[in-house]
């Protein structure tokens, strides 16, 4: 019994990649990755900066909600600094130090009195602040 004739491929040249194709694909591959990296370094820092303004913004307002409950008479002019820290929960261990500063000044009246809060920290050897005005009214 005859078969029937298979017809034969021919490779007209070598179809595998070269070796210059192939280290210009890693070297693609390798700054992209390095990218990546770049962006998530970025991305952690931002997070951590994020994570500083979050807790001054805490200490801040609530300092603000302390000497809104304080007695009238209680609340004095001046400049006064604390420092406070922000305490890792799992470790206990202190993560950050802020300081915490308030400043009150009474209008010509007598009945209102102006709060400026300001909290700054240092981060990555840099200094940042916030700060929180508002008003406090004397009740009667």
């Amino acid at each position: 019994m005859n078969r029937p004739a298979v017809p034969r491929r021919r490779f007209s040249g070598n179809r595998a990649f070269t070796l210059l194709e192939v280290v210009v694909a890693m070297l693609i591959l390798a700054i992209g990755l390095l990218a990546l990296i770049a962006l998530q370094i970025r991305s952690i820092r931002s997070n951590t900066f994020s994570n500083c303004m979050t807790v001054a913004s805490h200490f801040a307002r609530n300092q603000v909600e302390n000497l809104r409950v304080a007695n009238w008479d209680d609340i004095t002019d001046g400049t006064f600094t604390e420092n406070v820290g922000d305490i890792d929960p799992e470790t206990g261990a202190m993560r950050m130090t802020f300081t915490r500063q308030w400043h009150i000044e009474t209008d010509a009246a007598g009945r209102m009195r102006k709060v400026r809060v300001t909290v700054s920290w240092n981060q990555d050897g840099r200094p940042h602040q916030m700060t929180v005005h508002t008003r406090i009214a004397k009740r009667e």
